[in-house]
């Protein structure tokens, strides 16, 4: 946030326009396909090895359940996800969103931002809707 706050006094100073995108993935962490994040894990950081069996340990054999005030349900195998409830469940979803693309900025576990400055309203929409597009794509 600081750095978006940052941006936005440069903006104002230079006298542009600034836009601002925000994207707050719901149930993110419970949403990863785990093939593709150690598949990611070993071509992209080159984990391997004992920590690539620890890092797929911990992420096979999890179950969760829900809780709804007094109300709990069964216990059930999450074939999706990274624990978000742990550290390590944090870390990996980082990596997991590491090739986001570059208009897209700073990145927090599942919160990531895209913003733009430019001097007429049409150009900083035009260029939002390409961070839009690329996320998407």
């Amino acid at each position: 946030m600081l750095s978006l706050v940052e941006i936005a006094k440069d903006t104002l100073v230079n006298k542009q326009l600034l836009g601002v995108l925000f994207f707050d993935f719901a149930d993110a962490f419970g949403t990863v396909n785990k093939k593709k994040l150690l598949l990611k894990l070993c071509r992209d950081f080159g984990v391997s090895g004992k920590l690539m069996f620890y890092v797929a340990d911990f992420l096979s054999g999890r179950y969760a359940r829900v809780r709804v005030n007094d109300l709990i349900g069964a216990w059930i195998l999450s074939e999706h996800g990274t624990s978000a409830g742990t550290i390590l469940g944090a870390i990996l979803f980082i990596a997991y969103v590491h090739d986001t693309p570059s208009n897209v900025h700073p990145k927090f576990a599942d919160d990531l931002v895209s913003y733009v400055t430019g001097k007429d309203i049409a150009s900083v929409e035009s260029r939002l809707q390409t961070s839009i597009d690329d996320l998407t794509s």
